[in-house]
């Protein structure tokens, strides 16, 4: 709700909902991955990523057509390390002018104040000499849409990603959405169980609530 009313509309002006929400999800999404060392302090995208440039409806959620509608299917993101006065100054410097392709947008553990200065990143006061994990379209670094950014990592590429573990934002996002879909089922699934099994009797385990969504005994997760 927090990202309602969702548009990203004028993504190349502003940060849009569309935009922190995306990039939000882009976060949790690294950072919840445990068989992968893909933690991240804060995700940037380029509003020119943020593609649909709609209003819309005030009940809407994000769906996959909206995720189609808004990230090309081909866009990847990498991993970098990124000093805190950088970070600033990069975005900063998409934010002080006339709307651009390069207009940065963030998720909601970034803040600016009036003047376009950043003062919050991963939830806390920035600080400059700090060095960030930031997640971002790599080629956006060097484009030259963020005058800062590209001096820094044009002089210093030892610091990019190689292109063979750059990740797939949609199916860094699937994957997302359906390790929580799959949790919030495994959880119905325990939680009917233990609501009604006779006071005093063991948790089921692992393998019973399996046994339990095996309505059948086919071996395959029933579905009803």
């Amino acid at each position: 709700d927090r990202f309602r009313p969702l548009s990203s509309f004028g993504a190349r002006g502003r940060v849009c909902t569309m935009g922190r929400l995306i990039c939000t999800l882009i976060r949790e999404a690294l950072n919840t991955d445990k068989d992968t060392n893909t933690n991240v302090d804060a995700v940037l995208l380029m509003g020119g990523n943020i593609r649909a440039g709609k209003d819309y409806p005030p009940d809407a959620f994000f769906s996959l057509e909206a995720l189609r509608a808004e990230i090309k299917a081909e866009e990847v993101v990498g991993i970098v390390d990124m000093p805190g006065w950088l970070l600033a100054e990069g975005v900063k410097a998409t934010h002080v002018g006339d709307p651009i392709p390069g207009w940065f947008q963030y998720g909601d553990g970034v803040e600016e104040d009036d003047a376009c200065n950043v003062v919050q990143v991963a939830g806390a006061p920035i600080e400059p000499d700090r060095v960030y994990r930031v997640a971002t379209k790599i080629s956006d670094l060097t484009n030259g849409q963020s005058p800062p950014l590209a001096a820094y990592y044009s002089t210093r590429t030892e610091l990019l990603p190689s292109h063979e573990i750059l990740i797939n934002i949609h199916a860094l996002l699937m994957g997302f959405f359906a390790r929580n879909l799959w949790r919030r089922i495994w959880e119905t699934a325990r939680a009917s169980h233990d609501g009604v099994a006779p006071e005093g009797s063991p948790k089921k385990d692992s393998q019973d609530v399996l046994d339990a969504m095996d309505t059948n005994n086919d071996g395959v997760i029933s579905v009803e």
